[in-house]
């Protein structure tokens, strides 16, 4: 489907019940869009790769829903190498009825279902066609069946809830742009052993916001690392003769990851701008997209609302955000979301390569040392599937490495063939 504005709609409840509404949204409509691609077409390998992937609840208080989701389970444990052609011929049974009586064919079309021949095209396309194009919906041209194909009707109920979520947080971003208008003296805090993500969203925020004229300066309790010297020019700390007046956090969950050097300003926080599910909502304004891949892709969205010019410096570091936070776009946060943010940051014209070189080509010697003392500290367990090893003070220092050898780390055994969790422990 191809999507017009979501309209506005003003939020009549208190913030429990909000963030209720929100999850309960969200939920619904990654539901909505699994169960629409499932209708789709016939289930492929990425996609049954992905369904095995997924861990079930056990007890979720609906003895009919546990039932379903053991038996899913149950399924996806016992795949071969044929599931894929097994599935494939299951849907052309099911869906297309091939081979069996066509009474017995569960067609996804609701006129089959609506009309007294069991024709298609009937009312009930009409009826559903004029309720999408009411919302501002049309089908893609490359959509060639019926309007009220079920994957289509499910595609349909994905967009209202995933409006119904931006309706709802829309208020808070409101507010932050207003904050960020109106305010001035801005101290924005990083997270204690900051990451890119961290460091690319403060740094785009600070140049944003001095473009419009304020004065602005990035904290961060540890140092900032070499390696983000293309991001903040070599800078360490703010200007000694700085006195802030407005306090804004960027990628961080909890107040307890400022760090011991600024955690005595977890009382003082205006504006908090996180994408963890964790997201304790501290500040006295929040704007936390649990959805989002990268904090970057939060701040990259304020900009425009504030109407920046998006400059080189702002664009490499909102791509640094958001590409080191998705390993390069490939860990299961990213989006096509994120990918078009990531394209309207390259078609500035940005480094990207050159970015992507650093961060995900290039190690240290050091680097390469700890990573091999990982390999041979590893545990392996549940046959292969979960990896479990640990580093402690005296491996960094008999390395002679630091936290610029080991940062992201932890994602270093999810490399391996099998893999499915990984757990790295750090003292």
């Amino acid at each position: 489907m191809t999507e017009a504005t979501a309209p506005a709609t003003e939020a009549l409840v208190d913030e429990a019940t909000m963030q209720e509404l929100i999850k309960l949204n969200e939920q619904r409509a990654a539901t909505y869009g699994l169960l629409s691609r499932l209708y789709r077409v016939e289930v492929d390998q990425p996609l049954l790769d992905e369904l095995r992937s997924m861990r079930f609840p056990a007890k979720t208080g609906n003895e009919n829903v546990d039932e379903g989701y053991r038996l899913l389970a149950t399924y996806l444990s016992n795949t071969w190498d044929n599931s894929v052609t097994d599935l494939a011929i299951d849907y052309v049974r099911v869906f297309i009825g091939h081979g069996i009586d066509a009474f017995s064919a569960a067609y996804p079309f609701e006129s089959v279902y609506t009309s007294e021949k069991r024709l298609l095209m009937q009312e009930a396309r009409d009826e559903v066609l004029a309720i999408y194009r009411s919302a501002g919906l049309d089908k893609q041209d490359t959509w060639k069946e019926g309007e009220d194909h079920i994957a289509l009707e499910l595609e349909f109920e994905q967009i209202m809830a995933t409006r119904t979520v931006e309706a709802l947080r829309k208020g808070d971003e409101d507010e932050a742009v207003a904050l960020l208008r109106e305010r001035d003296d801005f101290l924005i805090l990083c997270h204690q052993k900051p990451d890119g993500d961290t460091v690319g969203s403060a740094f785009a925020l600070r140049e944003a916001l001095r473009q419009m004229g304020k004065r602005a300066q990035v904290a961060c309790s540890d140092a900032f690392t070499p390696r983000y010297d293309f991001i903040t020019k070599g800078e360490r700390e703010p200007h000694r003769d700085f006195v802030p007046k407005t306090y804004i956090t960027v990628d961080i969950a909890d107040p307890s990851l400022l760090g011991d050097k600024l955690e005595h300003l977890r009382a003082n926080i205006d504006l908090a701008i996180d994408h963890h599910p964790s997201f304790t909502k501290f500040a006295a304004c929040n704007v936390g997209y649990p959805s989002t891949a990268a904090a970057g892709g939060i701040v990259s969205h304020i900009l425009r609302e504030l109407g920046v010019e998006l400059t080189l410096d702002i664009a490499q570091a909102l791509y640094t955000a958001l590409s080191t936070d998705t390993g390069c776009f490939m860990y299961g946060n990213t989006t096509p979301a994120t990918h078009r943010v990531a394209a309207a940051l390259m078609e500035t014209g940005i480094d990207y390569q050159a970015a992507n070189k650093r961060h995900f080509r290039t190690k240290s010697y050091k680097r390469f040392r700890l990573e091999a003392l990982i390999v041979a500290n590893m545990d392996l367990h549940d046959g292969g599937k979960l990896a479990v090893t640990a580093i402690s003070l005296e491996d960094m220092a008999r390395l002679g490495a630091d936290e610029r050898d080991a940062e992201d780390i932890a994602a270093f055994l999810g490399q391996l063939e099998g893999v499915e969790t990984s757990v790295t422990i750090r003292e």
